[in-house]
């Protein structure tokens, strides 16, 4: 059996939270009205557990999702038009997919932009862009209308103050 150990109780300081389900990986740096909280890197969260740092997985050499695709291994003893053939059918499926999990959604493709895709019909993407959508376009303007996600400086130093001419 392993020994069990006792969890020290947080100090002020810390700014480790430790719930009744003892997640213990996120950081609560200050008492914010609305907390933030941030994952700790592995290292941090070996530090203040005192395990060593895990390993994590590497599931694909290549990071992105056209790498992954165009990289994945051809059948074997397949002819070089085949090949060939393999190659531009790939790059078809990673622009399409890429295209339907866009992480923006104003740049993300509608279901219907998604059914006009060339690999749907097995042509090739070459030069290939969404057909118009009025739903795309009401996401692209919605898109503006947000407010920033990083809060607004009002310190006058901040390169990312605004400031409106006057007159």
């Amino acid at each position: 059996p392993r020994p069990t150990r006792e969890r020290p109780e947080p100090g002020p300081d810390d700014g480790v939270d430790f719930d009744d389900d003892g997640a213990d990986a996120v950081t609560d740096p200050g008492d914010d009205p609305e907390p933030f909280y941030a994952l700790k890197t592995p290292e941090q969260y070996a530090r203040d557990a005192g395990t060593p740092v895990p390993r994590t997985k590497k599931y694909f050499q290549y990071r992105t999702l056209a790498d992954i695709v165009s990289h994945y291994p051809v059948r074997a003893g397949s002819k070089p038009d085949a090949v060939a053939r393999e190659k531009k059918l790939r790059a078809a499926f990673a622009h399409f997919v890429g295209g339907m999990l866009d992480q923006l959604p104003h740049r993300r493709w509608t279901p219907r932009q998604a059914a006009a895709h060339p690999f749907l019909a097995g042509g090739q993407h070459v030069g290939w862009a969404p057909p118009r959508d009025p739903r795309a376009e009401e996401r692209r303007l919605l898109q503006r209308r947000r407010v920033p996600s990083r809060p607004v400086s009002m310190d006058a130093s901040d390169p990312g103050l605004r400031r409106r001419p006057s007159g």
